[in-house]
Parts: C-alpha cells; structure tokens; sequence
C-alpha cells in the first residue's frame, strides 16, 4: 500500500534542506516520529518493519532504481532511500514522482527481501585498479577520472621496482601499466 502526498519525513540533512526546494520552512512538518505516527494512525496502516543487514547510514539518503510493482507500476523509477528506525527495526521507503501534470508523488515502503536486494547493491566493492607509470601527472589525472566515475577505488605507484609489492598490497582488480619506464620496464614488472 502506498500514499501520495508530501508529508515525507527526512532525516538526511542535504535532502531536507533540498526536498522541493521547501528549505527551512518544511523542517518542521518533516521529523520522522511525529508525522509517521500521525498519519499511520490516521490511515490504520503500517509499514513493513525491516531488519537492516548493513548500518542504515550506507542506505539512507541514497538514490536507488526500484520497481514499485505493489503499486500497479512494472517499470523502474528513481528515488531517494529513507530510513526510520522503528522500535522492533527500521522501516523503508523512497518517494518517487507518478506524474508531473498533474504533481504527483507516492512513498513506496520496501518489504524485507527488496532491503536484503538494495543491501546487496549497495555493499558490493568498488573495483580495484592499480596504475603503474612513471609520470606522475598522468597517473593522478586518471585516478582523478576513474574515481570521479564513482566504482573505483585507485591507486598509483609511480616507482616501478615498487610495483610487485603495491599489488600485492592493494589486490587490485586490474593494473593498468606503463610498458616504458625507468629501472624496469613494464614487460619486466
């Protein structure tokens, strides 16, 4: 069951403050405890309370893609993760746009096997990449790159008789190496 409405308890602080451009003036209307309760009681209806098997931090305030097929809908759509600490766990939502004209928003509260899903999505590792280059600038203008594209974790070595150890170290998922250098060359690393 989902209700529309603009009534959405936030407690990301960048979101709040954001959340239709409302700012300061909507604060208010927007702590978890008070609303939900208002409303559940109001409306006779309950949100699923979920265990969460990562710390709700990692979740909440994210953008997630879902399909809210509880509400008719079979197509994905972006939203924003909220989490609530509940006395027996932690209930979950994101609101999500049905239409423009008119305005319309639905809260869509996930049930456990689609938290253990976004769980999942949302612990998987950044991929590992080592680079291996002489040229410093180069090296920290990918890193730049790689990283600002948001899966990445990178590391640059720009010694190469370091090289061996750095990946040995690092356990990167791939390298990317520089064939020409001084002391050992790429073929020798």
């Amino acid at each position: 069951m989902a209700f529309t409405g603009f009534a959405v308890p936030i407690r990301n602080q960048k979101i709040r403050d954001s959340y239709l451009g409302l700012g300061e003036n909507y604060r208010a209307l927007l702590e978890p405890s008070a609303v939900w309760s208002s409303i559940f009681s109001c409306m006779g209806y309950k949100p699923p309370t979920v265990k969460l098997p990562i710390p709700p931090e990692k979740i909440d305030g994210q953008t997630v893609t879902f399909k809210p097929v509880r509400d008719g809908i079979d197509l994905e759509v972006p939203g924003v993760i909220q989490v609530i600490e509940d006395a027996n766990g932690f209930n979950v939502n994101a609101s999500y746009i049905v239409s423009q004209n008119p305005p319309l928003s639905r809260v869509y509260w996930f049930d456990q096997s689609e938290i253990d899903a976004i769980a999942r999505s949302a612990a998987k590792e950044k991929r590992r990449i080592l680079i291996i280059d002489d040229d410093r600038e180069s090296t920290h203008l990918v890193k730049i790159l790689l990283e600002k594209a948001g899966s990445y974790l990178v590391l640059e070595e720009n010694d190469s008789t370091k090289a061996h150890q750095s990946a040995q170290n690092f356990r990167p998922d791939v390298i990317l190496l520089d064939i020409m250098m001084p002391k050992t060359d790429g073929g020798e690393v």
